[in-house]
């Protein structure tokens, strides 16, 4: 088979074909943040900086994408909360936007992603990513989850409360979190954004009910179906546990799903069924934070055997990679995926 180029190599996994070879995509944006010498801090003032970070870290280890500047609480920010901007590390919200349900949530406005906030700011990183790699290597842009967008505006505690509550002021901020995402999201592929991820901490069993899961879900569906019929491929980044409730990811319809290494991959694979894109898994802290490339190779080739034996899957970290981690440990699971031929 000819060698393809990572752009279409993704792309005909997340289809649910089978490519050349296994992709492979590591969750490096702090990793390339420190690797390239900057602090957090640094590249949120100049975000040309990341673009350098993420393109010296591409060519450094030769994976399959490149990151946009994920998870910084940009939507949430530009519908007015307040964020700690700290040295080191990535923004947290300091004062959320919605306080009192009944006098602030009136008050919200769709973000209007070429103006509020910094999320221009972001939509010209992807711009700025998209120049450097061409169609060679697709470019992946990060959307919160309706349900951690709405966290950051109201808190998460106090939206799980309202679920129960204040349902129908819960399904209204529900709702202008969803269309503002989708406004965020289609802006997002108009700057350049191949891929669009979406990203949800606060779905597993350990976080909600899956009584309370099946009810925001009609909300990410939305979401999804939105998004792709901008011609983006969109997969979910799920955190946690959603081994009883992956029949209700299913339903959600995208292209893939990028699971942590609290998740069995096989048996995400059964549920999810053949052309569902798997995405995972290889633990970011115990084994390539501090574990020996042997364990990394390891663990590696598990987790295709699992759910990449006949396409259809994505070898990655299970979630963010500490900016400490070896090189070599990065290194040898992109050569674990480079070794695995279909």
């Amino acid at each position: 088979m000819k060698e393809m180029t990572s752009y279409e190599r993704v792309m005909i996994a997340l289809e649910g074909g089978t490519p050349d070879r296994v992709p492979v995509i590591p969750f490096l944006r702090d990793w390339g943040i420190r690797h390239s010498g900057f602090t957090f801090a640094e590249i949120l003032d100049n975000p040309c900086k990341y673009v350098h970070a993420q393109y010296r870290a591409l060519r450094d280890l030769g994976a399959d994408i490149i990151w946009d500047l994920m998870g910084v609480h940009a939507e949430s920010e530009a519908m007015g909360s307040v964020l700690k901007i700290q040295e080191v590390s990535p923004p947290s919200v300091a004062q959320f936007a919605v306080n009192d349900l009944e006098k602030d949530l009136d008050k919200l406005r769709l973000l209007n992603p070429h103006r509020d906030g910094r999320l221009p700011q972001l939509l010209e990183v992807v711009h700025q990513l998209k120049a450097l790699v061409r169609n060679e290597v697709p470019v992946v842009a990060y959307v919160q989850g309706p349900f951690r967008h709405a966290a950051m505006l109201r808190g998460p505690e106090n939206l799980l409360k309202d679920m129960i509550r204040a349902e129908k002021k819960c399904q209204q901020l529900l709702k202008i979190s969803t269309d503002s995402l989708i406004l965020y999201g289609a802006a997002l592929v108009d700057a350049g954004a191949d891929l669009i991820m979406i990203a949800e901490p606060f779905m597993p069993k350990d976080m909600m009910s899956k009584k309370m899961a099946d009810e925001v879900e009609p909300y990410f569906t939305r979401l999804t179906e939105t998004l792709r019929r901008t011609g983006a491929k969109v997969f979910l980044h799920l955190c946690g546990d959603f081994g009883d409730r992956m029949d209700t990811i299913k339903k959600i319809g995208m292209h893939g799903v990028s699971l942590d290494e609290k998740n069995d991959l096989q048996k995400a694979r059964e549920i999810l069924g053949p052309n569902v894109c798997v995405i995972g898994n290889v633990n970011p802290t115990g084994t390539l934070l501090s574990g020996t490339v042997d364990r990394v190779m390891a663990e590696s080739m598990e987790a295709i055997e699992k759910a990449g034996s006949a396409g259809a899957f994505i070898l990655a970290s299970g979630c963010l990679i500490p900016n400490n981690a070896p090189t070599e440990n990065l290194k040898a699971l992109v050569a674990a995926a480079v070794q695995s031929r279909y």
